[in-house]
């Protein structure tokens, strides 16, 4: 199975919901918040605890994002 990110609502203005899935057998990752000149923004540790992130992006410039999830079985 892949790594998943789901994001909503897309677009936003103040926060974002990423659903995310991690692969069969990983309890941990971090999901890596990138601008479009590839500058990592921010990282998040994540768990299999829950199965999603809430972020503000009230903190961050308008503009595209691109968002990585990264476990020991590979992004």
């Amino acid at each position: 199975m892949y790594n998943t990110i789901f994001i909503y609502p897309n677009p936003s203005n103040d926060a974002v919901t990423l659903q995310y899935e991690l692969p069969k057998g990983e309890r941990e990752g971090e999901i890596i918040l990138y601008n479009t000149q590839g500058k990592e923004v921010k990282r998040y540790k994540v768990d299999d605890t829950f199965k999603d992130l809430l972020l503000d992006n009230t903190m961050l410039p308008a503009g595209v994002y691109y968002y990585q999830l990264q476990t020991s079985k590979g992004v």
